[in-house]
């Protein structure tokens, strides 16, 4: 299954963190149901695995346009906004992965 994310970092992205999430393949993950969704689903502990990220920043050019010219906004968030293609497994939820749901995906 491929996700495309958009991310804000809190502070500007570097060459290395681009490696780094790019450097993310065939790995597995524990994730236990999401909190958002644990009302309507059993409380269990899945193992699923994100098999590759193909990531970039977001090129000035890019980064305004999405702010939609605003340059206030744009020099707000230009270096700090990356694109990620996240393929896994079918069923892992992705967006728990980004932001590790309190700790119930891990790593």
């Amino acid at each position: 299954m491929l996700k495309v994310l958009y991310l804000q970092a809190e502070n500007e992205v570097t060459d290395e963190m681009i490696s780094n999430l790019n450097s993310v393949e065939n790995l597995d993950l524990e994730q236990k149901t999401p909190l958002r969704v644990l009302h309507r689903r059993s409380p269990l502990t899945r193992t699923k695995r994100i098999i590759k990220v193909k990531a970039r920043a977001l090129t000035r050019e890019e980064v305004e346009v999405s702010c939609k010219h605003d340059l206030k906004l744009t020099e707000s968030l230009n270096k700090r906004l990356v694109v990620a293609e996240v393929t896994s497994e079918a069923g892992t939820y992705i967006k728990e992965f980004v932001h590790g749901d309190f700790n119930r995906t891990v790593p």
